[in-house]
């Protein structure tokens, strides 16, 4: 009879089908609290790269059992919720594209699901980090003004993160003002006034950054925003000059534990930064040098070395230790910020070198390379003494008088701007008006000294000289610094419109960034609205929109086009899930068959027993209903493995490397779908094309073939 019991539970639990999608759902989702668990962990400690790791092969299995529900119980009504779930891990995995699918699909088949807006909140969110801005603002905004409360207000601190990537601070401070007067939830107060701090930073209004980072600190942030919030603070007084400040400031920061054990690296990092400012340079190596030590191959490490390398070349060291130092900053992470940095200065050092080789054996003294050597020293690598000592060569040797000028301006300019030594460029602006009378520079050197500022001739004159090189198909970088410069020091000039407009363009067309193009003609039509070319800039700044609206409807079709094919995923489901119904009721079947032949079991052994009967063995039972009861599932195996198909990647990144790919096998053996799983991305493409020359042999389910997915594993080994 016991036995008869539980059979009888066990048939009841099977067929309460409910409590299984509930569990599958509810596993997938306590996965999901565990990864983000992982994930905040891993962002309060960024060279954590273990929990790092964890948190990403948690979403993977999220992901895999909130498939599970879509797969295996596709009427449930956690559906939308599982939808969800993967598309949000798959944002946190940086699969934005998945992620977008997801989320396209749960607001094509749940319409009226009570999580359509924060779906839409996500898919803002993955447009955002993949670049799309116009497509992000388009959802976000929306989302701001229509939706519920709480999206609402995230929308709208999402414009302003928006914002701060296509560097349209004057609309991030004013939108970011705005929406703390009607902030309905609190949450928010702190990370709305850290990024109107970073905008008024960008503004270089110091002062109201100053003010918005101290009232991020008044909001309880998290961990991480009160260590940017502070770190920001300190680069505030840097940039105004006041560096021993800014040092007891970062200092401070090492004392507090919580700010210690998440971010050292980076505190110490921006102490060194500090006391290189203070002409410090012993003590900034040797913090550097810690940081090297202790946290090597990290974005941290790879700052370390380029800072060393620039304390190394201040106190002139041997050239070889500095190119060391610089190789190394670049060998410890090429995704780090300071791996451009250390290539650039690298790149600097090799042309310094090249003007010192070819002033040296040039007998009639190079003056060109001399002056060349004299824009390098002030533009690229910021050393205003070495300049000095070069253009004064320049002025004193020049017979030719043609460089002499510019020269004697670029002195005037470094006493007058950089050394703040008003007696000093007095002296060089009256010697350049005495004997050059009648040139650019002469006119603006009696223009400064009648009132004591730069004057329009010599941003003239320096406007000139940019768009000569422009024209003659220069590098950009030895002339958009130029322009750069004249838009920033002489905002009110003339000549400062143009060489915006210059620096827009070039971004446009030869730097090929539409992005910052689109920013500085934006600044240009604004700054410059009444002048022709303000007009000009307004203009491109339509065209350019008018060029993100037919993107846009692009991407709507795509997405038309992707909704279509979650639709037939989901007929397929259907069709699917009918099948496995189908299988779920012939078990059925067979269980309630079993069921009943262990009731007319019972009932005999009962009468035996009542009668003194001896009962049967279990030998003289049929067993055959039980042993039919299990259905027999045999999983694809690979008759025949293609040959490996390798992306162009692998030169590069010669790692041994393994790419996880989801396949479903058809009746006759061929892959008739192959989704990428996790593994790197650049491996995708390359992996998908070698598995579809796979050929198995078919799974099946009591001995009969049948279309099944199974988990293949697509292994690349350095060449």
């Amino acid at each position: 009879m016991k036995r008869l019991s539980l059979i009888l539970t066990l048939l009841l639990c099977l067929l309460s089908s409910g409590c299984v999608y509930f569990n599958m759902f509810y596993n997938a989702k306590r996965r999901y609290q565990e990864a983000e668990k992982h994930r905040v962990k891993a962002e309060e400690n960024p060279n954590d790269l273990s929990t790092k790791r964890l948190a990403q092969d948690t979403y993977s299995q999220v992901i895999a059992k909130a498939s599970a529900v879509l797969d295996l119980h596709p009427d449930s009504k956690y559906v939308d919720d599982a939808l969800m779930l993967i598309g949000k891990a798959e944002f946190w995995r940086e699969d934005y594209l998945s992620s977008l699918r997801k989320f396209a699909e749960l607001q094509s088949n749940f319409p009226r699901s009570e999580l359509l807006e924060e779906s839409r909140l996500w898919e803002g969110w993955a447009y955002w980090k993949m670049g799309r801005h116009a497509d992000s603002r388009r959802i976000l905004l929306g989302l701001a003004r229509e939706g519920r409360s709480a999206f609402a207000d995230r929308a709208a601190f999402a414009l302003l993160e928006v914002g701060m990537d296509q560097k349209d601070y004057a609309s991030v401070v004013r939108e970011g003002e705005e929406l703390l007067t009607r902030l309905r939830a609190g949450g928010l107060r702190a990370g709305i006034y850290q990024k109107i701090g970073e905008a008024q930073a960008a503004l270089k209004n110091f002062s109201g950054a100053e003010e918005a980072l101290r009232n991020v600190l008044k909001h309880t942030p998290s961990l991480r925003v009160e260590y940017e919030a502070r770190a920001a603070l300190g680069g505030i007084l840097e940039a105004r000059g006041e560096f021993a400040k800014a040092r007891d400031l970062y200092a401070g920061m090492l004392k507090v534990k919580r700010l210690k054990r998440g971010f050292e690296a980076d505190i110490r990092l921006s102490l060194a930064g500090a006391l290189y400012h203070l002409r410090q340079g012993d003590e900034a190596y040797r913090l550097c040098k810690e940081v090297a030590e202790a946290f090597p191959r990290t974005p941290q490490s790879a700052m370390a070395y380029y800072r060393m390398g620039l304390v190394a070349q201040r106190q002139n060291r041997k050239s070889e230790e500095v190119k060391e130092l610089f190789r190394k900053a670049q060998q410890e992470d090429r995704n780090a910020p300071a791996y451009e940095l250390a290539r650039q200065r690298q790149e600097d050092l090799e042309d310094l070198e090249r003007y010192l080789q070819k002033i040296a054996s040039d007998s009639t003294g190079a003056l060109d390379t001399v002056f060349d050597l004299a824009e390098l020293y002030r533009l690229r690598l910021n050393e205003p003494d070495s300049a000095l000592v070069a253009y004064r060569r320049v002025a004193e040797r020049d017979i030719t008088k043609d460089l002499a000028p510019k020269a004697m301006y670029a002195v005037g300019w470094i006493c007058a701007e950089v050394k703040q030594d008003s007696a000093a460029a007095r002296e060089v602006f009256a010697s350049l008006v005495r004997d050059y009378p009648g040139t650019a520079y002469a006119e603006a050197a009696a223009s400064w000294l009648s009132d004591g500022t730069v004057a329009n001739e010599a941003v003239k004159a320096r406007y000139q000289e940019a768009e000569r090189l422009r024209f003659s198909g220069a590098d950009p970088g030895t002339y958009l610094p130029i322009l750069e410069q004249i838009a920033s020091d002489y905002p009110g000039d003339v000549y400062a419109a143009r060489a915006l407009y210059a620096a827009a363009w070039t971004y446009e067309n030869a730097l090929r960034d539409g992005e910052e193009a689109r920013r500085r003609y934006q600044e240009v039509a604004e700054r410059y609205a009444k002048t022709a070319v303000g007009g000009l800039a307004s203009r491109k700044v339509e065209a350019i929109i008018e060029e993100a609206r037919a993107d846009s409807l692009r991407l709507v079709a795509r997405a038309d086009s992707l909704r279509e094919a979650a639709r037939a995923d989901s007929l397929r489901l259907v069709a699917r899930a009918d099948s496995l119904r189908e299988a779920a009721r012939a078990d059925s079947l067979r269980l309630a068959a079993e069921a009943d032949s262990l009731r007319e079991a019972a009932r005999a052994d009962s009468l035996r027993s009542v009668s003194g009967a001896p009962p049967p063995t279990d030998a003289g039972l049929d067993t055959s209903a039980r042993e039919g009861a299990a259905s027999s599932v045999q999983l694809p195996k690979v008759s025949q493995a293609g040959p490996l198909v390798y992306p162009d990647s692998l030169k590069l990144y010669p790692t041994e490397v393994q790419v996880y790919i989801k396949v479903l096998v058809g009746r006759d053996g061929r892959v008739k779908e192959a989704l990428p799983v996790r593994g790197p991305e650049r491996y995708y493409e390359a992996a998908l094309a070698t598995i579809r020359q796979y050929i198995f042999i078919p799974g099946a389910r009591d001995g009969q073939p049948e279309e099944m997915w199974v988990e293949q594993v697509v292994e690349y080994l350095p060449p």
